[in-house]
């Protein structure tokens, strides 16, 4: 799981720089981004946490339906504690894929699901599931997005929900 990022940075500057050099790929074309977003907790989750920062790489897969993609997601996200939780900040690494669907020229929504890394300052590191729902307005190369975040955390039964609001840089609108 530690390699799973770096990996997935590889392979798209490697598909990136394989299409620059004018290699056709007949199955999709795709392209790398950079997510910084604001993450703020939801419901109990607020209890003992406050908003924090999120970092994400997205590789986008064009699909051959108009306007959609597939996207492979990781990157690093972290909640400051608030003075009294013993548990101390809370970090997670999302892995996930998606699709994103350009709704019209310039509004898109997008799901995803798949595994967060969590980590706090007295637990150790634990895998949970987890999901997104979104939707965002893209102009020119940059996509500005907010975000519902959920996940399982251990001994919870429910889900703890984060919102982001943030940027997807760059960001490029199917053309198919």
């Amino acid at each position: 799981m530690k390699l799973f990022f770096p990996c997935l940075l590889v392979v798209g500057m490697q598909h990136v720089a394989a299409q620059k050099q004018g290699q056709k790929q007949s199955h999709a074309k795709s392209y790398l981004s950079v997510s910084p977003a604001l993450v703020t907790p939801l419901g109990v989750f607020t209890d003992g946490y406050k908003s924090g920062y999120s970092l994400q790489g997205i590789m986008h897969f064009k699909w051959l339906n108009k306007g959609a993609e597939l996207q492979l997601v990781a990157g690093y996200e972290r909640f400051t504690a608030k003075n009294f939780n013993y548990f101390g900040a809370v970090s997670t690494i999302p892995m996930k894929v998606g699709v994103l669907q350009m709704v019209t020229q310039k509004y898109y929504l997008y799901g995803r699901l798949g595994l967060l890394g969590v980590k706090d300052q007295r637990s150790s590191f634990a895998m949970r599931f987890s999901s997104d729902l979104g939707m965002g307005y893209a102009f020119k190369n940059i996509a500005l997005d907010v975000g519902l975040h959920a996940f399982v955390r251990k001994g919870a039964n429910r889900l703890t929900n984060y919102m982001s609001f943030g940027m997807v840089l760059p960001f490029r609108r199917s053309s198919n």
